[in-house]
């Protein structure tokens, strides 16, 4: 799952400064379709989730952002509990 997570981790460090901006702005409204760049990355969070559970089939413990980031250094534990939020408040809806 890892190699599908790549896109997320180059858009989060690459493009935008997603850490100062999840300091500045509450949770709930980071991924909101207001939020012209993070919406999208919502919409790839939302997808990947979906798609990994219910079409591959593949078990929740590893569609989670939690266990795809936890061998890297790169991820804070801060980013990585907003995308795991993130995948949480997707499958609720």
């Amino acid at each position: 799952m890892l190699h599908q997570n790549a896109y997320i981790i180059m858009f989060l460090y690459t493009l935008y400064d997603f850490t100062k901006d999840t300091d500045k702005m509450p949770t709930s409204s980071i991924f909101t379709p207001k939020n012209n760049y993070y919406g999208q990355l919502a919409t790839i969070i939302d997808r990947v989730t979906y798609i990994g559970l219910t079409e591959l089939l593949i078990p929740a413990e590893q569609i989670s952002f939690q266990h795809s980031f936890r061998s890297l250094d790169v991820i804070s534990p801060q980013i990585t509990g907003i995308l795991v939020e993130q995948q949480v408040d997707s499958l609720e809806r």
